[in-house]
């Protein structure tokens, strides 16, 4: 049997003056979650144009 990998994306709109509070917050999230068995990614992206947007992949 194959196991086929699960890719996951959230669009996070964060309420202004809290961004780097909450990038802070998912720094140490993806750092646990990375060692995780079977975790491949765990990437966070934040918009160029609104660095209020961020990506979770």
């Amino acid at each position: 049997m194959d196991i086929l990998p699960i890719y996951i994306f959230a669009k996070w709109q964060v309420k202004a003056g809290f961004t780097r509070q909450v990038l802070d917050l998912l720094d140490a999230a993806a750092t646990e979650s990375r060692k995780e068995k079977g975790n491949l990614h765990y990437n966070i992206q934040q918009s160029e144009t609104d660095p209020d947007t961020i990506i979770l992949f």
